[in-house]
């Protein structure tokens, strides 16, 4: 099961204004997206609800309140100098026998399929237990901003980049208590990195947040962001580590889809992938039959 998701980063930006539900759905689409942007995509709900642990009538019902609602959003991508009105979705999606269908925008492809530069690429399985919408637009921007490990905005812009409402513009505390404190402490819990928080100030003002994090380097939680262009490598060893990206990610997918289903793990792993998938396992405490 690939959770691998690429995204441009003018699509990170836009993502931080989507609900929890809004960014579950789109981000596991981005990770079932082909080379075709009109690619018509069957998700499954079951799926869906094994990851995010879900139960299935709710994650079909909130799921299909976001389609609807990513459908009527217009966005504008920062980099078009047309400033052209596009949506998410290209056309409205429907439930059909557990799946729902999604068909991402023509315009977005320069952000989903024609990736160069200016991207992040991360494990949707490190994002999947999160269940604040706050946490998973930091965890957004954490991603943006990994290759230095530091994400640095000032009060406002955080608020910009967070979405948040005037009701947070009134004084720092409220904003670190409810948005900031509850975000770290998910962040720091349910996934592999150790972010540390603390303010720079200009006599009594704060001027700016500082995130400070690093990621425990696991192979399960392998997270590649490329800001930057990626440094010049051979062909060769760029589709080995495609490969070994796209077999760690189906890894760490079947381990969450066992453990929420309450099935063997090794009935999810693929027969090639079983001795990759040992360390991994011996971490969880759980054991492989060998097939």
């Amino acid at each position: 099961m690939n959770l691998r998701v690429m995204i441009g980063n003018n699509l990170v930006d836009l993502a931080c204004h989507l609900s929890l539900n809004e960014n579950r759905l789109i981000m596991y689409a981005v990770t079932q997206l082909g080379a075709d942007i009109e690619e018509e995509l069957s998700i499954s709900l079951a799926d869906c609800a094994a990851l995010y642990g879900m139960d299935r009538s709710t994650c079909r019902a909130a799921f299909k309140k976001a389609a609807d609602s990513l459908y009527s959003r217009n966005i504008v991508l920062a980099d078009d100098p047309k400033k052209r009105k596009i949506r998410w979705l290209q056309v409205g999606s429907e439930v059909v026998n557990g799946y729902i269908t999604v068909q991402f925008s023509s315009p977005l492809a320069p952000q989903l399929v024609k990736l160069k530069e200016k991207f992040t690429i991360y494990n949707l399985i490190n994002a999947a237990d999160f269940r604040l919408s706050h946490t998973w637009k930091l965890y957004l921007k954490l991603m943006q901003w990994q290759s230095i490990g530091k994400y640095k905005p000032t009060p406002d812009q955080f608020r910009e980049d967070m979405k948040l409402s005037d009701y947070y513009a009134g004084g720092f505390g409220r904003m670190r208590t409810k948005v900031i404190n509850p975000a770290l402490n998910e962040i720091n819990k349910k996934t592999k990195l150790t972010v540390t928080f603390e303010v720079e100030k200009k006599g009594p003002k704060i001027v700016k947040l500082i995130f400070t994090y690093k990621s425990v380097p696991e192979p399960q939680t392998e997270i590649l962001n490329l800001h930057q262009p990626a440094p010049k490598t051979s062909p060769e060893q760029l589709a080995k580590n495609a490969q070994r990206a796209e077999d760690l990610a189906e890894i760490t997918g079947a381990i969450t889809l066992a453990k929420n289903a309450g099935e063997p793990i090794d009935k999810f792993i693929p027969k090639r992938l079983i001795e990759l998938a040992k360390p991994f396992l011996k971490a969880e405490k759980e054991t492989v039959t060998t097939i």
